[in-house]
This record gives structure tokens, sequence and C-alpha cells, in this order.
């Protein structure tokens, strides 16, 4: 793992296959295998912690099991989420019609995901850990 905005400074001791960040900031994944290396997009990784921000939704239990629920402000036509792992791989999209939503992803990997909202006025994103 790297700090992207280190100019892609390894991060001592982050060589596993997850990466929990302790500190703001932006981070990518380079992995060698065979002599071919690939380097992943950098996430910015900007709001840490467990409470939860001022925003159009929150997401509790944070950390959790891969149960959680999703509680949105204000439902709007064409409501989306989107969950993608720290690589940016999408692992979750559907429509939301209901300002409370419950998710089940226990069948992933520990580690840390983002939760991406999206609607006719406003796109928002945070994290949440899978343990």
């Amino acid at each position: 793992w790297v700090d992207c905005l280190n100019n892609n400074m390894p991060i001592p001791g982050a060589n596993s296959k997850i990466f929990v960040a302790s500190v703001n900031g932006t981070y990518a994944c380079i992995v060698t295998k065979n002599g071919c290396t690939e380097t992943t997009n950098c996430v910015k990784v900007y709001s840490l912690g467990l409470e939860e921000e001022n925003g159009i939704f929150g997401i509790y239990p944070n950390p959790s099991n891969g149960l959680f629920s999703i509680e949105l402000n204000e439902v709007t036509a064409n409501t989306t989420v989107q969950v993608t792992n720290s690589a940016g791989q999408v692992i979750y999209q559907s429509n939301i019609t209901d300002s409370k939503t419950d998710l089940n992803l226990d069948n992933v990997e520990a580690g840390v995901y983002f939760v991406t909202i999206t609607n006719e006025k406003t796109t928002a994103k945070k994290a949440i850990v899978i343990q």
C-alpha cells in the first residue's frame, strides 16, 4: 500500500491484502505477480472515525459484521446506493426507495468499503469497516 499524496511512498508495515487507514489521506495498492506490477486507482479516505457526520445519510453499526443499515435524510427519485471495495470494484448496487435500507454483505472479506449514495441533488460517500 502506498500514500498517493506522498509520491506513492510505501506505508510501513502495510503489505497485506487489507489496509485500514489510520489517518485521512489518499491511498493505492501496488500488486506484483509473476514479474508484472499493477497499481490501483488512488482512493481518498476522508472521514475516519465511527461518529456519523452530518450529510444525506448515516450508516450503522460501523464497524459491522457485514449486516448494516443505511438511513437517508431524504429519499428522492433515482436514489441509488453503491458499495465498492478499496480497489474501487463495485460489490453491490441498487435503487433505494425507503429512508431506511438494510444491507447484508456478510459474504465479503474484512476490510474498509465505501458506500456511495447518489440522487438527483448530490452524491455522498462514507466508509464502512466490515470485520
